[in-house]
């Protein structure tokens, strides 16, 4: 969502103009029209959606031998028949993943048979982009899990614009076979195509409870990847464009830190491994700066976002983590590391990290100011994706977080007897690994509700969770939003693992208006991206 983004960098004082300059420029044509604020969500029963991520392990794999095993799959939201209706895609694991067509009242019809997008890999996060500017949106799929290179490539969907897609990745040298979560598109040295940044993470016997040295060479397993796109070919340029850092990449943002025009990126990484700020330098390379610019970021960092939380016109970027907010759960599960582990890490090379939830907000000079406590949003137990938005069109954006975890594995009296057979969790074979298979297997799972919090305009957060009917216990994980019914409102749809998808509509309503816009550029429909928050954004100026 970038160019909302990027115009709340410049004087707030002149945004207006900046916006609609920018909205020319990009020959971008918009309907306005009003409609009824809402402030409040149901389940849609009769959606069509009957995706169901059901997650059983077997021998070959597992939580043992798979330690994101239950991280589950990915959402993406487009108009991929281009009928001025929201599709969705959802990402499966050990089942293929399915696309829903909108055919309008929030009801979807199962199309994955005839638009050929079937998939027999282990899908990680998905993408809706329009990779090659033909005005149709394509597909971009992350897959993980399987040691075997051949049942990990990526996979891209080329939309043939006739009704149905085409697997193009190795056309493209898009098939990467790496461990990868998500990928991000952009235009990172502004020559006008879209290039790629992979999150990555890596399935390896590495015990997260030992402190080794950061591999910060470009050599491991567990690095990030950045692609640009040379007329349609994808090169790997991630080792000369300074992407060198390890990490267990979770989740990524695309945003502009100082006000200089280029896109930056911001990476959260989970265990003991930095989240990374790489600064665009505008000259094909990235630094990393992350010390220069956040003074802490959360420990065991999952899915995140980024907007504009206070207004100020600076960028504001959350991390989730996974700090319960009751003391029972708090007390039964693994908390962060003691002082003295903390101080070795600083030795080693790693950053100040601290197990909750951080909201950074930014501020003219590009630093950030972390403020979760403050604002209410620090803790939400085992947390997953991040979706700032305006769901109830006050002008300020609300923050929806799914939550949930299939299997409690950081409980105290689990993590006792893991340590009594050796190797702990990395067991491979022989008795030990039975009785650790046996264990899990007993293992109570984190089905909690996912939050949801309103954004008072004062640097505070409400929890509405119950209050907007979101209060379902769940395993949930990828989710995203769109307006499905055109009421001028964001809707959500939530993958969950071992159990139904969550296909939410925005129903309250009070009297505020709201703004509906098309988007289209010259060369169509502006892919992920390009995309922006600018319904949001469009709003809020127009109350300045």
């Amino acid at each position: 969502m970038m160019i909302c983004n990027l115009l709340l960098l410049t004087n707030p004082g002149n945004l207006k103009i900046k916006l609609l300059k920018t909205l020319f420029a990009l020959g971008v044509v918009f309907l306005c029209f009003s409609c009824q604020q809402k402030e409040g969500f149901r389940i849609v029963k009769n959606s069509g959606v009957d995706f169901h991520n059901r997650l059983e392990p077997n021998d070959s794999l597992n939580l043992l031998d798979y330690e994101y095993f239950y991280n589950g799959g990915g959402v993406a939201i487009g108009d991929f028949n281009n009928d001025g209706l929201e599709d969705i895609f959802m990402g499966g694991n050990l089942v293929s993943s399915k696309l829903y067509i909108n055919a309008g009242n929030l009801t979807f019809t199962d199309s994955t048979i005839d638009y050929r997008v079937e998939t027999n890999r282990w899908i990680t996060g998905v993408n809706a982009v329009d990779i090659n500017a033909d005005g149709w949106l394509d597909l971009y799929l992350c897959t993980s899990a399987y040691l075997d290179s051949t049942k990990r490539e990526n996979l891209l969907f080329i939309n043939s614009g006739k009704g149905y897609f085409e697997e193009k990745g190795a056309d493209f040298n898009l098939n990467v076979p790496d461990f990868s979560t998500q990928s991000y598109f952009f235009d990172f040295d502004k020559d006008g195509d879209l290039d790629l940044f992979l999150v990555n993470h890596s399935r390896n016997d590495h015990d997260h409870s030992l402190l080794v040295n950061p591999n910060n060479t470009g050599t491991a397993l567990n690095t990030d990847k950045l692609l640009r796109n040379d007329d349609g070919f994808f090169k790997d340029i991630s080792r000369a464009a300074g992407i060198n850092y390890e990490g267990y990449g979770i989740s990524a943002s695309i945003l502009v830190i100082i006000s200089d025009g280029w896109l930056d990126i911001y990476v959260a990484n989970d265990y003991i491994f930095n989240d990374l700020l790489y600064m665009n330098n505008g000259d094909g390379k990235f630094t990393n700066v992350i010390t220069d610019y956040i003074d802490y970021t959360s420990q065991f960092s999952m899915g995140m976002d980024h907007g504009d939380v206070n207004r100020d016109g600076y960028p504001d970027i959350m991390v989730a983590d996974m700090l319960p907010p009751d003391n029972y759960r708090q007390k039964l599960l693994s908390g962060p590391m003691n002082y003295h582990r903390y101080e070795l890490a600083l030795k080693l090379g790693y950053y100040p990290q601290f197990m909750r939830n951080t909201l950074q907000i930014g501020s003219a000079n590009g630093s950030f100011s972390e403020q979760a406590f403050i604002s209410g949003v620090a803790m939400t137990d085992w947390s997953w994706s991040i979706l700032m938005e305006d769901y109830d069109l006050d002008g300020w954006e609300d923050i929806f977080i799914s939550n949930g975890y299939v299997k409690n594995i950081t409980d105290h009296d689990f993590g006792s007897y893991s340590s009594s057979q050796s190797g702990g969790r990395m067991a491979r074979s022989g008795t030990k690994r039975e009785n650790l298979v046996n264990a899990i297997a007993e293992l109570e799972g984190a089905k909690i509700a996912n939050y949801i919090f309103r954004n008072g305009g004062a640097g505070k957060f409400q929890n509405v969770t119950a209050d907007w009917g979101m209060d379902q216990p769940s395993f949930s994980n990828g989710a995203a939003s769109a307006d499905f019914d055109l009421d001028g409102d964001l809707d959500l749809v939530v993958n969950n693992i071992n159990q139904k998808a969550f296909v939410y509509e925005n129903i309250k309503s009070n009297e505020n208006k709201s703004i509906k816009l098309k988007l289209l550029t010259i060369k169509g429909v502006l892919t992920e991206g390009e995309e922006v928050k600018i319904s949001s954004c469009l709003h809020r100026l127009m109350k300045k």
